[in-house]
């Protein structure tokens, strides 16, 4: 599992929506049942009904179904080792993950500043791109692995699973 890129300052943080899913995910990668939106929300530390709608683009991705009535809640659609994690940035993220632009304007006078930004912003596309590479290559069972929770090794599906 390559996971050396995912914070190279390039990805958004723990509470975004990537976060958020990753962490929910996660839940469900280790649940013998589906999970209520009340026990994510309580996990992640936001509250269930923002979890229900954040649901619906995982769901409409084919990543995630909801089951209903008693014992009802979010659960995998398929196997976590079938789910990249490009997939889920694709469905929660969308195709956003984009080369960075300078936050100020160098001054075009000073030998550096006046060369800087297409060096700097080839380097933030090279990163981009190296992070889209790390998240096609690593599946969620991978990424669960490294959270087990409960001194498990790997969640179903994933890597202790297939040996």
């Amino acid at each position: 599992m390559s996971t050396g890129l995912l914070y190279a300052g390039v990805m958004p943080g723990p509470d975004s929506r990537f976060g958020v899913a990753l962490h929910a995910l996660t839940l469900m990668a280790y649940a013998d049942a589906p999970v209520p939106s009340q026990r994510i929300a309580m996990s992640v530390g936001t509250n269930a009904s923002w979890i229900r709608e954040s649901a619906g683009a995982l769901r409409a991705a084919g990543i995630i179904r909801s089951v209903r009535g008693p014992g009802g809640g979010l659960t995998l659609a398929a196997d976590p080792g079938d789910i990249t994690l490009a997939q889920i940035w694709l469905a929660v993220e969308g195709p956003a993950l984009q080369p960075a632009r300078l936050a100020t304007q160098p001054d075009n006078r000073c030998a550096i500043g006046g060369h800087i930004e297409p060096h700097l912003c080839a380097l933030s596309a090279r990163m981009v791109e190296a992070v889209r590479a790390d998240l096609a290559q690593t599946t969620l069972a991978e990424w669960a692995a490294g959270v087990a929770p409960d001194g498990r090794e790997s969640p179903p599906g994933g890597p202790a699973a297939s040996t």
